[in-house]
């Protein structure tokens, strides 16, 4: 059976986008708890070596305000993204 297909997440992925200091802070941002990071990177290694094109669908929440935090970007800002769990789809083609 794929890896991929087995695949199950585990832990907490957060996505955004500031909407204010774009500047200093542009493009979209991921953060992952460790069990998050861990799950996610064999997802990555799973995709990397299947043979037959494969999607999974990730749940994705809103960053923290501790989370928003991290680069010093004076009480973290607005943010773009999820207000409430999301899902993403990712997809790999051969």
């Amino acid at each position: 059976m794929n890896e991929v297909t087995t695949w199950k997440q585990e832990g907490l992925l957060s996505l955004w986008h500031y909407t204010e200091n774009e500047r200093n802070y542009p493009g979209w941002h991921l953060s992952a708890d460790p069990a998050g990071s861990v799950s996610l990177s064999a997802l990555l290694r799973a995709f990397e070596v299947s043979k037959v094109e494969s999607y999974r669908t990730l749940t994705i929440m809103a960053p923290s305000r501790a989370v928003l935090e991290v680069p010093n970007n004076r009480g973290g800002g607005e943010l773009k993204g999820p207000g409430s769990n999301i899902f993403f789809n990712l997809r790999q083609f051969n």
